[in-house]
């Protein structure tokens, strides 16, 4: 299937098959558009309208940046989905 005719029922199905809803953190921006193959944008577009439909969750995670500080990075994770 090519990437860009992607559904977003099928872009849900794959964050689920990414074990996305199980993991406590959630997954950032680049880490979704890593593993789904697709651009950062188109995944910023989907979480958009997953948030909107309220089946996702926004979190954050803290991480230490490369020069020592402590940030915190946006994640995201499935709530709740009626199939």
């Amino acid at each position: 299937m090519n990437k860009a005719e992607i559904t977003h029922e099928e872009w849900l199905a794959d964050l689920e098959r990414l074990d996305l809803a199980k993991d406590s953190d959630g997954m950032t921006t680049d880490e979704i558009a890593e593993a789904t193959g697709l651009s950062r944008r188109r995944v910023q577009q989907q979480l958009k309208i997953a948030h909107e439909s309220g089946i996702l969750k926004v979190t954050k995670r803290r991480y230490v940046r490369y020069d020592g500080e402590t940030n915190w990075q946006k994640c995201y994770r499935i709530v709740k989905r009626n199939k």
